[in-house]
């Protein structure tokens, strides 16, 4: 294993030159990424001597790094292909190589209990793998930044086991939740998609105790403590179904039906699939589909009708109140009484701070550290249908 140096540099104003510290392992040259580049951006006025102080920096970067790298060896994990998973699950690695990754990692070590830092080394396989594909260039480099990140990932939240005084062992899972949905956890109860999965952890890890700890506040007070124990019989039905699962679904290749919120599926299918391509050849649609088209343009089509009904409600609506508001003035509240009624109006104002597109690129240009320590990017996708003749 040694250390190498990779630099990527840009000609264009919004590009950069860009110091990747890194190790080399093996007689095929894996690479091992050691965390974010060193980030020197195209300014007016940045000269070499700037780009020199950079790489003077780079002697501390590695320290910083390897010290990551080490501490990874004190992490002792119990199961490692839960956490494996975990972790590239909290990175963002889309599944297709977080499968072929664990795989491999199993392969190569077992599921015997392992360190972190053996399963980091099973995590940067994945850029092995890309290089094998042929993928190059940016894509490999997004992708070294994402391995990187699993240096400062909290193993032990992936991993976490309870060594009672009696020598067993128990399961603390830990959750958070919103102050507004204490009532899942009423009187005592666990959510039932939660209790699914402590019985699950329990009958495949053998273990009969499982706790869970939900933090729906702000403060240590404000949280919860569940403890479930082993039930063989409810197990045997979970076993059952999961089984039935694995028949005639993943070995059949068949895709169950959603079930969940479409919000829900769409956030999964996105986390599954990966990033938009852009580049990417279009997809031939069975004609399978084609029902599914009709009832979106159909309720497309429904939903632009019942628009169109509230937008003209809403300008009569303002309309109705203008009046009101000009009565009010700079005042934000008005109170009207009509015998033992009293209206209260309100007209509050809201404010918003927030930067625009050319202020994003003035910042990006003449900041370009501080533009990259607190803008991140985001990806949404938009559905739509466009019919055309055919050709």
């Amino acid at each position: 294993m040694k250390p190498v140096v990779r630099i990527t540099t840009s000609d264009t104003g919004s590009g950069g030159a860009n110091i990747y510290p890194m190790l080399v392992s093996g007689s095929e040259n894996i690479t091992i990424n050691l965390g974010s580049p060193l980030r020197l951006g195209h300014r007016n006025g940045t000269r070499i001597a700037e780009f020199d102080a950079h790489l003077k920096l780079l002697y501390g970067k590695y320290q910083l790094a390897i010290g990551n790298l080490a501490r990874l060896l004190e992490v002792e994990i119990v199961n490692p292909v839960n956490c494996m998973k975990g972790v590239m699950d909290k990175l963002g690695i889309p599944r297709k190589y977080e499968a072929e990754a664990v795989d491999l990692f199993v392969a190569q070590y077992g599921e015997d209990p392992c360190t972190a830092h053996e399963i980091y080394f099973g995590i940067s396989e994945i850029l092995y793998m890309l290089a094998c594909e042929g993928e190059e260039g940016s894509r490999i480099t997004r992708m070294e930044e994402t391995v990187a990140r699993a240096l400062s990932v909290n193993w032990t939240d992936v991993d976490f086991f309870i060594d009672f005084p009696d020598g067993s062992k128990g399961i603390l899972e830990c959750k958070t939740t919103n102050y507004n949905c204490q009532n899942k956890w009423a009187n005592d109860s666990t959510p039932v998609n939660y209790e699914y999965q402590g019985r699950h952890y329990m009958a495949v890890m053998n273990i009969n105790k499982m706790y869970f700890a939900c933090l729906y506040g702000n403060n240590e007070n404000e949280f919860f403590i569940r403890c479930m124990e082993r039930d063989l019989d409810i197990e045997e039905d979970l076993i059952a179904e999961e089984e039935f699962f694995w028949t005639e679904n993943v070995e059949k290749g068949v895709e169950p039906p959603y079930t969940e919120k479409p919000d829900l599926v769409l956030e999964s299918i996105r986390k599954h699939c990966g990033p938009a391509d852009k580049d990417a050849d279009a997809v031939k649609l069975d004609r399978k589909y084609l029902a599914s088209i009709e009832k979106y343009m159909a309720l497309k089509e429904q939903k632009a009708q019942h628009e169109g009904e509230a937008k003209k409600l809403d300008e009569k609506m303002k309309e109705a109140y203008a009046e009101i508001v000009e009565k009010m003035g700079t005042s934000c509240t008005g109170v009207l009484r009509n015998g033992s009624e009293e209206y209260v109006v309100s007209y509050n104002p809201a404010y918003r701070t927030g930067i625009d597109k050319k202020g994003l690129e003035r910042l990006k240009v003449q900041h370009p550290d501080v533009y990259d320590d607190f803008v991140n990017t985001t990806e949404s996708r938009r559905f739509s249908v466009k019919v055309k003749g055919a050709a």
